[in-house]
């Protein structure tokens, strides 16, 4: 009762903290008055107000909704502080819905649900203890493999430098508009994953970095010549998968995966008693031969899983005659003499080695070599991955559709529409358009200020010392993407926007404009140093019938320095001077 009749009063409400009736917050009409009502109250600095805060000025997502500054948080039913009102990282972090990055504060992927989650590129989906939640991407959460590989939602990806999702995470529970056909084709399609038993698994050369926990898998076995673990050839059940294992080999005439003459005859005593294979006095080792007269046609060459029928149209006239040669990773077993091959291409991930990506004219080869190689879709061929074209700066930054992550020193890939979604959900480097259903390098990571002030997305904003100087300048989310309504526009607390009534769009603050000419270009802005850019007042007040500001101007003013407000003229006076009425 003591509750309801408090409230009944317009100007007072319930301490939460002690339950005794006091001031409402918006009677408060001080900062220090209204901090100190902080367990009800929260100071809003842009608009200097006290607020009630979000959880006890509504209770239900309807009123939530309506109430300036919050957003109803569907993880726990409550009423919750909009997280782009935030204003300071330390403030941002310190609230359980909200994250800071990109120098700014946004919902927490918890506060998503599945639909909301697969739609946000920086959150995935976790459904390891059956509750599905939302939770941060790896790409995200981690910069470093020790924490990443601790977290058994990820695992780090060497090839790009960069924490991923871990394998077991591609499951129907987390793609729930997909069928377990599709889910098991993209895990197919990962390189770092395999698909066993209708389970998406990591592979095992990942999987295990030592000989004792690979031979404990059933399903993996040890590589001895390359000292790593490898998936165990009879559980492999297609050709491609087998034949991209290098201590495996098909047999045409059973249709099954098995190992190599080395592997599987690894004296010389079981290796001449296998009629497929050869014994070398020169290495002292198993072989199976593409060389002699029983491999001299394309037909007889390719009965064997191991060889390979080249051309010169097939090389790009590499090699003067057709003829049956090993398979790369067959003929070499270390990175040197493999590079030193115009045909082969070494793969550091499986310590392999490869068909150079040229030689691969199919998509579905080309993908199956993901680590190394990638399908251009716009030129239907396929490429080396960036990281493996380039490992320094300068070549990086020539080759096509790659930049260089000066956060990894990794060359990688520029965030376009190569990607798929879910390739781009899980970078975190890039954002996907949902409009247009692309993938794009975050503005944050724009090091460039000409490219950045040519993306659409994207502005360059000045950045401040603690003078109030401009000492740089960063790349940022356009506001009116960051910000698409006026509220939030005028209630971002980073008060680097400012809401344009002209064309009903938010708009970067004038006083953060990188240059005289960009604040003159404004119509909102008056640059009145060449440092410093302020919003012209009918703008700065378009709210307000009349209102109280500082007007300048010199001898040549334009006509449009002449304002009136609310039927009030108000003539300019000399520059500096404050028109007060």
């Amino acid at each position: 009762m003591v509750a309801d009749t408090c409230r009944a009063d317009t100007y007072c409400d319930i301490n939460p903290a002690s339950g005794a009736c006091t001031d409402a917050c918006v009677i408060l009409q001080a900062k220090p008055s209204c901090d100190a009502s902080s367990q009800l109250c929260v100071w809003m600095s842009l608009s200097s107000r006290c607020v009630t805060k979000c959880q006890f000025a509504a209770t239900t997502s309807t009123a939530c909704a309506a109430t300036s500054g919050c957003q109803w948080d569907t993880a726990v039913a409550s009423c919750g502080p909009d997280c782009g009102s935030i204003p300071t990282e330390t403030a941002c972090n310190a609230n359980d819905g909200c994250m800071y990055m990109s120098r700014q504060c946004v919902n927490a992927c918890n506060r998503f649900g599945a639909a909301d989650c697969l739609a946000t590129s920086r959150c995935q989906l976790d459904n390891s203890t059956g509750l599905n939640q939302c939770v941060t991407a790896c790409g995200i959460l981690y910069g470093s493999e020790s924490p990443c590989n601790q977290d058994s939602l990820c695992m780090w990806d060497s090839t790009k430098g960069q924490c991923r999702a871990s394998c077991p995470t591609v499951m129907v529970a987390n793609y729930p508009s997909k069928t377990l056909a599709q889910v098991l084709d993209q895990c197919s399609k990962d390189t770092f994953c395999s698909v066993s038993q209708d389970i998406c698994i990591i592979r095992c050369e990942f999987a295990h970095t030592n000989e004792a926990s690979c031979d404990d898998d059933i399903y993996c076995m040890w590589d001895t010549t390359r000292q790593t673990c490898r998936t165990a050839c009879p559980v492999i059940p297609g050709q491609d998968t087998c034949e991209q294992n290098p201590v495996c080999e098909w047999v045409q005439t059973t249709n099954k995966c098995r190992m190599q003459c080395e592997y599987r005859a690894p004296t010389q005593t079981t290796c001449t008693a296998d009629t497929e294979c050869t014994w070398s006095a020169a290495t002292s080792k198993c072989t199976s031969s593409c060389d002699d007269a029983s491999h001299n046609t394309a037909t007889t060459c390719t009965t064997s899983s191991l060889c390979r029928w080249v051309t010169p149209a097939s090389t790009n006239n590499v090699i003067a005659t057709e003829q049956c040669i090993k398979r790369c990773d067959a003929a070499y077993l270390t990175q040197q003499p493999c590079n030193d091959d115009p045909l082969c291409l070494w793969d550091a991930s499986y310590a392999t080695c490869r068909s150079t990506c040229s030689m691969l004219p199919l998509r579905t080869d080309c993908e199956t070599a993901g680590a190394v190689c990638r399908w251009n879709s716009a030129g239907k061929y396929c490429e080396k991955q960036c990281q493996v074209a380039a490992t320094t700066l300068a070549p990086c930054n020539v080759v096509s559709g790659c930049y260089w992550r000066d956060s990894t020193a990794v060359c990688t890939r520029v965030c376009n529409d190569t990607f798929t979604q879910d390739e781009c959900r899980n970078n975190g480097d890039c954002n996907w358009n949902d409009n247009e259903q692309r993938c794009e390098l975050k503005c944050s990571l724009i090091t460039d200020m000409p490219t950045c002030d040519a993306d659409t997305r994207c502005i360059v904003e000045n950045t401040m010392d603690n003078m109030g100087m401009v000492n740089g300048s960063i790349c940022i989310d356009d506001p009116g993407i960051r910000f698409p309504t006026e509220q939030g526009c005028n209630n971002n607390l980073m008060n680097d926007t400012i809401w344009n009534p002209d064309l009903q769009v938010c708009v970067q603050a004038c006083v953060f404009r990188p240059d005289p000419e960009a604040c003159e270009a404004d119509a909102m802005c008056n640059s009145t140093s060449l440092t410093t850019c302020e919003t012209r007042c009918k703008y700065l007040y378009y709210t307000q019938p009349s209102c109280t500001c500082l007007l300048y101007t010199s001898e040549a003013a334009d006509e449009e320095d002449r304002v009136e407000y609310g039927g009030d003229s108000r003539t300019t006076k000399n520059r500096g001077e404050e028109n007060i009425l």
